[in-house]
């Protein structure tokens, strides 16, 4: 056999040269080199780019974690207000420095993640000792060792039992009585009951109703008009036991207090711009300006009548009676910047008294924010005589158990007493009167986020 050193292969001219053959394996193997080379720098670029978004991906859950904290901060500290179970009251100073409230506290959230947070509260400041609208909260949260750092500020308010047109404990009388929502009642603003509601006939409900019960009780013909639903279920809100706090303010140096029964009239002198309350204990009526606390209290029971200018909360241990109209020097339904507000708590009952000016025919004005502790708001003797016309409440109504003012026919119509007309009082859902009870809930009235280098013990307001 022969060797085969080389070949011949034509050229052009068709003449035999003498060449190598080419080494196509060789190339093909640096092909194959380069080839791994590209495929080699496109995976760590990819493995780079892949541990940078994990990178950033555990950043923005590490982010939304401490935020997380900074939220379950808010809330303890809310909880905190709430168990207070008084009102919030300005300094009258805005040089005051927010109050700690917890300092560097461990604060954890679902997932077993933990850190830490320091929370100040900033009330917003009005005359010294009176109580505020709201409050500023402020939360910084973090997790120790790690530099994200999350700011939450609410401004909150405490819930007050103003903000309701009417409430009730329980739907019933003192004697387990019904009483009912029937035709020509008509409450304007929200309404809640710590019972069942009953209803027959076709009542009207502007604002939303919240009840604890699971249901209405009907009775007969009915087709009420709750204009914004009614929530069924919800949380019970406990009244206060007594007027003990009001007590105490009205026995403070800017408050009225008077140890007996007392007959109360209100006036305002449009010429001299003077508003007084007339205090008669039995011996004559002395005329007192209104209290700079905007809180009177009398330990007994009491009579009302008159125009108020002003603010004004007027407190009994006993039973009080509204003798005649209530009114305001500035009717709010007509002129929204009225400044004119009262409140009246009892102890006991709040009556629409038996006389001649409350048992005439014609409607009856009560601009006040109605509060029976351990009883009811009621006409007296309501059952008997002849229908009273209606029973206008700028305001609210707030009683222990459900108290009548009149009684109906079953075929419709009221027959004694009065027909109900409550129009809520706008200004009440963040103006109460003085030291008007509050439900010891507190309110998120805004909120937003801060730059984490935000001193949160800074003055806010």
């Amino acid at each position: 056999m022969r060797a085969i050193i080389a070949r011949r292969e034509p050229d052009r001219r068709g003449c035999g040269l003498m060449h190598p053959v080419r080494n196509e394996r060789g190339s093909a193997l640096m092909a194959a080199f380069w080839m791994l080379v590209v495929l080699l720098m496109a995976g760590l670029a990819a493995s780079y780019s892949t541990s940078t978004e994990v990178g950033l991906s555990g950043n923005q859950r590490l982010d939304t974690q401490i935020f997380y904290l900074a939220e379950a901060g808010v809330a303890q500290t809310k909880k905190y207000l709430d168990q207070l179970g008084i009102q919030f009251v300005g300094t009258g100073s805005n040089g005051t420095a927010p109050k700690e409230v917890f300092l560097e506290v461990p604060v954890g959230i679902s997932g077993g993640v933990s850190g830490r947070f320091t929370a100040f509260i900033d009330p917003k400041d009005n005359e010294g000792g009176k109580p505020t609208k709201y409050l500023a909260l402020t939360v910084r949260a973090w997790i120790p060792g790690n530099p994200i750092v999350k700011v939450i500020q609410e401004r909150v308010g405490q819930e007050n039992f103003a903000k309701y047109a009417y409430f009730t404990d329980e739907e019933r009388m003192t004697s387990g009585i019904i009483v009912w929502f029937t035709d020509g009642d008509v409450l304007r603003g929200p309404v809640h009951s710590n019972s069942q509601i009953n209803i027959t006939g076709d009542p009207i409900f502007i604002k939303e109703v919240t009840t604890t019960a699971s249901s209405v009780n009907y009775s007969g013909t009915c087709n009420p008009d709750f204009r914004e639903g009614i929530e069924f279920n919800v949380d019970s809100i406990e009244l206060p036991t007594d007027t003990g706090l009001l007590r105490a303010k009205a026995q403070e140096a800017q408050g009225l207090y008077f140890g007996s029964a007392a007959d109360l009239v209100l006036a305002y002198d449009d010429t001299t711009g003077f508003a007084s309350v007339s205090v008669d204990l039995g011996s004559g009526p002395v005329i007192y300006q209104i209290p700079e606390n905007g809180v009177l209290y009398v330990d007994g029971d009491c009579t009302i009548q008159g125009t108020l200018k002003g603010q004004l909360t007027v407190a009994c241990s006993g039973d009080m009676y509204i003798v005649d109209n209530l009114l305001y020097t500035t009717d709010p339904r007509t002129d929204p910047s009225s400044t004119d507000l009262l409140g009246l708590v009892a102890d006991n009952n709040v009556y629409m008294a038996d006389t001649a000016e409350n048992l005439d025919a014609g409607d009856e004005i009560v601009m006040a924010v109605i509060m029976a502790l351990n009883t009811s708001f009621a006409a007296e003797n309501y059952g008997s005589g002849t229908p009273r016309g209606y029973l206008r409440v700028i305001g609210g109504v707030i009683q222990k158990n459900r108290g009548p003012v009149g009684t109906f026919s079953w075929g419709g119509g009221i027959s004694t007493g009065y027909e109900k007309d409550y129009v809520y009082d706008d200004r009440l859902a963040d103006s109460p009167p003085p030291a008007f009870p509050t439900t010891g809930l507190v309110q998120t009235l805004a909120w937003k986020e801060m730059d984490p280098n935000y001193d949160i013990s800074q003055n806010v307001f």
